[in-house]
């Protein structure tokens, strides 16, 4: 079994033409180890409430997991390994994007789908897989990096790009299936509030950032774009991050180099802010659209560097700078029921969770949670703030008073995990390799 870390960047050396391609996605009754779920109400927070493990014989690397906010559905994604080899090339194995999905509140395996693609497959060292529900939770998007010749692209040549996929989120049927060879191994994805677009962005090699979008309804891709690649700068330097305006008009990507705006009808570049050292590390964008807010930084003088724990708010229509703070911040998100943003700050032994206005950048609340490592996560009415994903403790805070409202131990089998809160805020799903090859996929009541 081939483990494959999280989040290390792939690059590619060419974009090229767009090929859509037919989905060749199975349903199989495949049946994995089913605990006894224990009951949500009789539980107290931190105990399992299921976990399963989805087998294959050959290895697997689950690398993203999402809730339905609409349905009690958790989905899962990664690459399995199928125990074939790309024909006449022994060593480089032929894999699957393979996708699952469990009824949230008992575990049980609703539906799963395997994707390889028609004449390519994945890359050996594929990127992970990302995945996306859609806000009226009917459709379930996947994005990966895929090769049209595996043995080129091990060898250093070939040409990579993006499988990008689309799935009825309750049955799991393929609604379309297409490779963009004019993309690049996705890092980061986005679906669009309406629900029309898909946007993917990822870094290239003498390109920048490429943000492609895609329709949710056909797959087609709508436009594709580089950006922000400063003269005579050939290294690779990743996006980390991409987010869509409330209204649906404008994506924002941000990285290590700076932070760019898009309209979302045409791709076409509405600004962009780029400055050595201005590296952003996440992002988020006001209740109203008007405020976008990077953890990074403007410098006041283009040569000179600057924290990227800075906070840099923009004008999100114009890109003019707003203001700025120095708070030692790993990541911030916004508050979609009110004008809060939540700000969570890496320390020594816990972690502070600052709420600030976002339009004026002035804190009106700080409070601390006893865990490190400084994710955010909101609940879907935007009532309740978790933090400290990934640490093994989870703590929720009334976003209006800062009390706390869960504080969660737990306790995990698997490793390279990955992890979702359910959008109502009661469920903490993590999903990882566990001791057997396969999914271990487990929840947690909160």
């Amino acid at each position: 079994m081939r483990v494959r870390p999280l989040g290390y960047l792939l690059t590619c050396a060419a974009v090229a033409a767009l090929t859509s391609v037919l989905p060749a996605v199975r349903a199989v009754a495949q049946t994995s180890a089913q605990a006894s779920p224990a009951s949500t109400q009789a539980s107290p927070p931190g105990a399992t409430l299921w976990s399963q493990q989805f087998a294959n014989q050959y290895g697997a690397s689950p690398t993203s997991v999402a809730a339905n906010p609409r349905a009690p559905i958790v989905y899962v994604t990664g690459w399995t390994d199928t125990g074939q080899h790309e024909k006449g090339y022994p060593n480089i194995p032929v894999d699957d994007v393979t996708t699952v999905a469990y009824n949230s509140s008992t575990g049980a395996q609703v539906w799963v789908a395997h994707y390889q693609g028609n004449g390519f497959m994945a890359a050996n060292y594929p990127m992970a897989p990302l995945i996306a529900v859609s806000s009226n939770g009917s459709q379930v998007f996947v994005g990966a990096d895929a090769c049209e010749q595996p043995w080129a692209c091990t060898a250093g040549g070939g040409t990579y790009g993006q499988a990008v996929l689309g799935y009825n989120a309750t049955t799991g049927d393929s609604t379309w299936a297409t490779f963009n060879s004019h993309g690049v191994p996705p890092v980061a994805m986005a679906v669009s509030p309406n629900g029309s677009y898909l946007v993917l962005t990822g870094s290239s090699r003498g390109e920048g950032y490429v943000t492609s979008s895609f329709s949710t309804v056909t797959g087609a891709m709508d436009w594709t774009v580089s950006s922000l690649l400063p003269p005579r700068n050939y290294h690779s330097e990743p996006p980390v991050g991409i987010v869509v305006s409330p209204g649906s008009s404008t994506v924002f990507v941000t990285g290590t180099q700076g932070t760019v705006a898009l309209s979302m009808d045409e791709g076409q570049m509405l600004w962009k802010r780029y400055a050595p050292g201005a590296v952003g590390t996440s992002l988020a964008v006001s209740q109203d659209g008007s405020v976008l807010v990077v953890v990074g930084c403007q410098p006041p003088v283009r040569q000179e560097r600057c924290s990227s724990t800075q906070l840099t708010a923009y004008n999100a229509a114009t890109g003019a700078y707003r203001w700025s703070i120095n708070d030692d911040a790993t990541s911030v998100i916004a508050n979609p029921g009110g004008p809060q943003m939540f700000v969570a700050t890496g320390a020594p032994g816990h972690t502070e969770i600052t709420a600030y206005d976002i339009a004026m950048g002035t804190r009106t609340q700080l409070w601390r949670t006893p865990s490190a490592g400084g994710q955010l996560a909101l609940n879907r009415k935007g009532t309740t703030v978790f933090a400290g994903l990934g640490t093994g403790t989870v703590a929720g805070y009334d976003a209006a008073t800062g009390a706390v409202t869960a504080s969660v131990t737990y306790t995990f089998a698997g490793t390279e995990r990955a992890m979702a809160i359910s959008t109502n805020g009661s469920k903490l799903f993590v999903t990882g390799t566990g001791s057997s090859p396969g999914y271990l996929t487990t929840a947690y009541r909160l």
